[in-house]
């Protein structure tokens, strides 16, 4: 069983990365949480949920040319390093965690432990564009989607024993 001073306890602080039920516009992104760590904290990130609510079209009129990235279903949230704005599609991420349809979605994968110093940001994408290849979504029609987002990440602020 792990054993938890005092010290450790006082070093240790959890930091909320949260979005309340929002609509994210197609091809839009919104930057949900930041935190900037220095040598010697340690960020350690392992818990999210993403609940993908609603959307304004039905997703069966999207098809992957409509995806902006393939691999990241039609919303995802990102955890990215040092991350200053424009299209998250065009930056590597840390972590993602995608939603391939509507309803809830957890992080299960191993937590992403970081050391190195610099700014850590999450961020909810709609992944969604409009493509004329795609027939099944017409122009001028947005796809927009309806997320709600609970997580943390931990940060121990002294890693000296």
């Amino acid at each position: 069983m792990p054993f938890i001073t005092e010290r450790v306890l006082a070093n240790t602080l959890d930091v909320p990365i949260s979005l309340p039920t929002t609509e994210i516009r197609m091809a839009d992104w919104l930057l949900i949480a930041t935190v900037s760590i220095a040598t010697p904290t340690k960020l350690t990130y392992r818990v999210l949920n993403l609940s993908f609510l609603n959307a304004t079209v039905a997703l069966n009129t999207l098809t992957p040319q409509n995806l902006i990235n393939a691999s990241n279903g039609y919303c995802y949230v990102g955890m990215y390093l040092n991350y200053v704005s424009g299209d998250p599609s065009l930056v590597t991420a840390l972590d993602i965690l995608p939603a391939t349809g509507l309803g809830n979605f957890t992080r299960t994968a191993n937590p992403v432990v970081a050391l190195n110093p610099g700014t850590y940001s999450w961020l909810a994408v709609n992944n969604i564009q409009y493509s004329d290849q795609n027939a099944l979504l017409p122009l001028g029609t947005s796809a927009d989607f309806q997320l709600c987002i609970t997580g943390q990440c931990r940060l121990e602020l002294d890693l000296s024993s």
